[in-house]
């Protein structure tokens, strides 16, 4: 399997063919964006991943922004989209995979992936915001909410991500978009990071706290399932911050 290959015998791979493999990963990435199983795309952004932290940060410095504008090329010579599915699938496996295999690396190496994903992000969370304001499909934003998930997972600093709060909460009044909204605006709420930033935090939850008109309406109107999803949401907010209530 290629990305065993890549990840675990990186030293017997010559390094004269390093370009010629992430040049071929950004292609069959490219061609797998929308079409054919969402598995065979996930494998190959794992394999582009792999080889990015094997080669972070000499041979492949400013990975993530590189990595965004290059995958965005690919696509759009094969697919009409400013929003491609394997930019999303790549950035939301990008964090995961850091925080799947950081304890198996080497301090240094760690640090500078770390490093690397911390200066990508503000590419990330501008492409992230311009999917949310602007994508017309209902899926690629549901993309983009699981994408931010995961960057919050990583480590978002609060006050960045106050901004999303207004468009997460917007995907509330979409049936579509109801569900992973409020996961994401729970993942938000939920980190004890969150914590180093009362200000911040006590913004946002002023905010999520004046969902329960929203549950209400939902109750009155029959949608008890997703009255219910909102309540424990809630519930969860507001239990896990009640300091900085």
């Amino acid at each position: 399997m290629l990305h065993n290959k890549i990840s675990k015998s990186w030293s017997e791979l010559p390094r004269e063919q390093y370009e010629g493999l992430r040049v071929e990963l950004f292609s069959e990435i490219a061609r797998s964006s929308g079409q054919g199983p969402r598995l065979v795309l996930i494998q190959l952004c794992r394999c582009l991943v792999a080889f990015a932290f094997a080669t972070v940060p000499d041979i492949w410095p400013n990975t993530v922004v590189s990595m965004v504008h290059s995958l965005r090329d690919a696509t759009r010579s094969i697919q009409d989209s400013d929003f491609p599915t394997s930019v999303l699938q790549l950035l939301t496996i990008l964090p995961e995979e850091y925080e799947r295999t950081s304890e198996q690396m080497v301090a240094a190496k760690r640090g500078a992936i770390r490093r690397e994903l911390k200066n990508g992000l503000p590419t990330v969370l501008s492409l992230l915001e311009e999917v949310l304001v602007s994508a017309g499909s209902d899926a690629v934003k549901i993309d983009a909410m699981k994408c931010f998930s995961s960057w919050v997972e990583f480590g978002l600093p609060l006050p960045e991500v106050q901004g999303f709060v207004g468009q997460l909460l917007q995907g509330l009044v979409n049936d579509e978009l109801f569900t992973q909204a409020c996961n994401t605006l729970a993942d938000i709420v939920s980190k004890e990071e969150s914590l180093k930033y009362p200000t911040a935090l006590r913004n946002i939850l002023r905010q999520v706290t004046k969902l329960g008109e929203l549950c209400e309406k939902k109750l009155g109107s029959g949608d008890k399932e997703e009255a219910a999803t909102l309540c424990r949401m809630l519930v969860e907010v507001v239990s896990g911050n009640m300091s900085v209530l």
